[in-house]
């Protein structure tokens, strides 16, 4: 028992229809005379929950979900180690609202190393991907500007790359440092202009309400200045597998930024939502060099 603690505590794990296995499991800890349940050990996903919510009124059982994913592989029943691999297979295809660290220690060495790139505890530098800096945010102040019915309060910057901010053009990919320099924030600019029309509204720093909120509370606090980088994904092609450089500018964009929010979403305290990912879309490893 000693040897299941050590492997579920402190892991999130997923199962398949969680309350059916777990049932089994704690009573077979029952019956070694343990008090604990194994969600009191470690964190539990249900995809067939995550399913259910993905796709609501659908069946959401491994078959239907194998069929979905357009898997070939033929599904063998009782088959406790194929069904892992399988489960797996799916959820990188599919289930894409992983939680923030998977175990998976019974699957195949490839799936968990292309299982171990979505998700990481590793933290993550603006360099390491690629960005330059582009604008300090410098301060808040106490005056506002009116934008879409609202009054916004204006946060002053400096640019510091002016070919950055206002030449090399979208689709790109962009992160807000705070002050300790750890990255915050990831975005996304899909449109082919360049980043500067994506920050500036009426001669003043503009972004979503929730993440402005974020950058006003650590101005206001004394804690700035706050720092924005930026790659385009013209840059960026030659960094990825050639597999996702061949796809569309704007649909690299949008798969790099839902990937980058996941992985690191602890860290990225200022994304208040997840990204739908795109399945089956990775980056390569050229972000741990």
């Amino acid at each position: 028992m000693g040897s299941l603690r050590a492997y579920v505590q402190g892991a999130e794990c997923f199962m398949h229809n969680a309350s059916f296995d777990t049932g089994f499991i704690d009573s077979e800890m029952s019956a070694a005379g343990r008090t604990e349940r194994l969600q009191d050990l470690g964190s539990i996903a249900c995809t067939v929950s995550i399913a259910k919510s993905r796709f609501p009124g659908e069946t959401a059982s491994l078959d239907a979900l194998i069929l979905k994913s357009g898997l070939s592989t033929k599904r063998n029943k009782h088959s406790a180690l194929e069904d892992a691999q399988l489960l797996a297979e799916v959820y990188l295809k599919l289930l894409t609202s992983p939680p923030s660290e998977v175990h998976i220690s019974i699957c195949q060495p490839e799936i968990k190393k292309r299982m171990q790139f979505t998700t990481t505890s590793q933290k993550i530098s603006p360099e390491q991907l690629g960005m330059e800096k582009v604008i300090e945010l410098t301060g808040s102040r106490k005056e506002t500007f009116f934008y879409r019915e609202k009054h916004k309060r204006i946060i002053d910057h400096r640019v510091v790359n002016e070919r950055r901010w206002k030449k090399v053009c979208g689709p790109l990919l962009y992160a807000v440092t705070d002050h300790t320099d750890e990255v915050r924030y990831i975005g996304k600019w899909v449109t082919a202009n360049a980043l500067y029309n994506r920050w500036v509204r009426h001669d003043t720093i503009h972004h979503g309400e929730c993440t402005r909120n974020f950058y006003l509370a650590e101005l206001d606090a004394g804690r700035g200045p706050l720092t924005v980088w930026s790659i385009s994904v013209d840059e960026l092609k030659k960094k990825l597998p050639s597999t996702v450089s061949a796809m569309h500018s704007k649909d690299i964009a949008v798969g790099l930024e839902a990937l980058w929010i996941s992985r690191w979403k602890t860290q990225l305290r200022w994304n208040t939502k997840l990204e739908r990912l795109t399945p089956g879309f990775l980056d390569g490893e050229y972000w741990h060099v």
